[in-house]
């Protein structure tokens, strides 16, 4: 009996390493799902992070290039040949710069270009016209909406959409522009039923040494 009570203080029985082994199996599996939801967490703070400074660099160069602008015009929901054919109309001179966000390519919406009125032509400009390169954007999709807040002042609206299409940030800032009174906000002008009508948004503006 007494060199059984030995051995029994010397090691453990069956029965103790098994609960030994299955209450680690509990805390690993506890680690493991702790870990998990702490990556998924960092992940989505990542993309959350990603998208702001995108929509923040995206209303920064918009507002940086109309900020001082003479004037601005705003033509929401055209097709690209509706809008060559407005301008055309209206008169405005070649030497007038225009942002075009495209709305009407799927898996690019949003991509914003810049170039002058001379150069519009019958259809959408390269990626070379894009005021940030493609891989800026990545496989994201941007809704970017201009309304007029102010006689001085302009709303931007950025919308995120991931790859699947789902939001992932919705953004508003106001540029406030020194010079300029707003023109038109051409969604209220043109007629929806007319080849006009389309998708993509035009910004229109006039710098300090042109004239209108």
């Amino acid at each position: 009996m007494k060199r059984l009570k030995l051995n029994r203080k010397g090691g453990f029985t069956l029965i103790e390493m098994v609960i030994v082994m299955v209450m680690m199996s509990i805390i690993l599996t506890g680690v493991m799902l702790i870990s998990s939801h702490v990556g998924v967490f960092f992940n989505k703070t990542d993309k959350w992070t990603s998208d702001k400074n995108t929509t923040n660099t995206i209303s920064r160069a918009l507002s940086e290039r109309i900020r001082y602008a003479d004037e601005v015009g705003i033509y929401n929901d055209f097709s690209h040949i509706g809008f060559v054919n407005r301008i055309s109309a209206d008169g405005i001179p070649d030497d007038y710069v225009v942002f075009i966000i495209n709305n009407e390519v799927d898996g690019k919406k949003g991509r914003v270009y810049q170039l002058e009125i001379g150069e519009i032509g019958s259809m959408p400009p390269g990626d070379n016209k894009l005021i940030m390169p493609e891989d800026f954007y990545g496989n994201r999709s941007f809704a970017i909406g201009f309304s007029k807040y102010t006689n001085s002042s302009i709303n931007i609206g950025i919308e995120v959409f991931d790859k699947n299409n789902n939001r992932t940030l919705v953004s508003e800032n106001t540029i406030a522009v020194e010079n300029v009174r707003i023109r038109r906000t051409a969604v209220e002008e043109h007629d929806p039923d007319i080849s006009q009508s389309g998708a993509n948004t035009y910004i229109v503006f006039k710098q300090p040494d042109s004239s209108f």
